[in-house]
């Protein structure tokens, strides 16, 4: 999951983990640069008995592409969960669309279209781009509506205009193996 400088929506987020009775699972935070606290929390949280992968970069801007690639990178997993900030519980009745929301994909079709984009320098956007691009590899959508739901934490952040642009325009040239991504 990304992490940005808040850590008390993650604290409420890896309460929601280490109350799962299942615990074989592990968690990677792919941190954009956040301060100290941030860590504190993981480090919590790893004494408690969550297996945590703290993956952290230099705050330079928004640059959740390039720090979740790092994650993906390092990963050994085969099949990857990419989970906003959040715990699930209500039900969305909102067009099927990633827009940071849980998302499953196997390693081999995230390898095959590169991971995500690290050009999207900037918020917005970098979820539908991959999206996108995995459709055009062939990937097919299976939707958990009605099967599993999303708390979203509001929060006053507006796209970045010109990402949106970016993503037209890597759209429109038909993009689908990111060159800027993972390798």
């Amino acid at each position: 999951m990304a992490a940005y400088n808040d850590p008390e929506v993650l604290t409420l987020t890896l309460e929601g983990y280490r109350r799962q009775t299942d615990r074989n699972f592990s968690l990677c935070i792919a941190d954009d640069g956040s301060g100290p606290e941030v860590a504190e929390v993981i480090e919590r949280y790893r004494g408690l008995g969550l297996n945590i992968r703290h993956v952290w970069h230099e705050d330079r801007g928004f640059r959740k592409a390039q720090i979740v690639n790092c994650a993906i990178e390092g990963s050994r997993a085969e099949f990857g969960l990419h989970l906003p900030r959040w715990a699930s519980q209500l039900w969305s009745r909102k067009p099927l669309a990633l827009l940071g929301a849980n998302m499953g994909v196997w390693r081999e079709h995230l390898m095959a279209v590169n991971g995500f984009d690290s050009d999207f320098e900037g918020y917005g956007a970098e979820e539908v781009d991959l999206e996108w691009r995995l459709i055009g590899w062939g990937v097919k959508q299976r939707a958990m509506r009605g099967r599993g739901g999303l708390i979203h934490i509001h929060h006053q952040r507006q796209a970045d205009a010109y990402v949106f642009h970016l993503l037209q325009h890597k759209q429109q040239a038909g993009e689908v193996v990111a060159r800027n991504g993972i390798r």
